[in-house]
């Protein structure tokens, strides 16, 4: 499983190097493209498996912020049907 919170650290790290040396110099938002560019490198870096990992994780935890009360009604209804009810 993808370490999220890790490749997170390691975007923000590789990011940071990219503003240092001075390769977002003119942009407008440097943080964000140096971001960008380090997330692109990773991204293609990834198995298949790992991309679908991360898409996976994103959704769920996308869900589980926006859509608390749908999950929880979700979650409810499996375990009525488990029950036989």
């Amino acid at each position: 499983m993808v370490d999220l919170a890790r490749e997170a650290s390691t975007l923000t790290e590789v990011s940071s190097e990219l503003i240092a040396v001075g390769w977002t110099t003119g942009t407008m938002e440097p943080k964000r493209v140096a971001a960008y560019v380090a997330a692109d490198d990773r991204v293609q870096d990834m198995s298949l498996d790992e991309i679908v990992d991360v898409l996976s994780q994103g959704v769920q935890r996308n869900l589980a912020i926006h859509e608390t009360n749908a999950l929880r009604a979700a979650a409810r209804s499996v375990l009525l049907q488990v029950a036989g009810f």
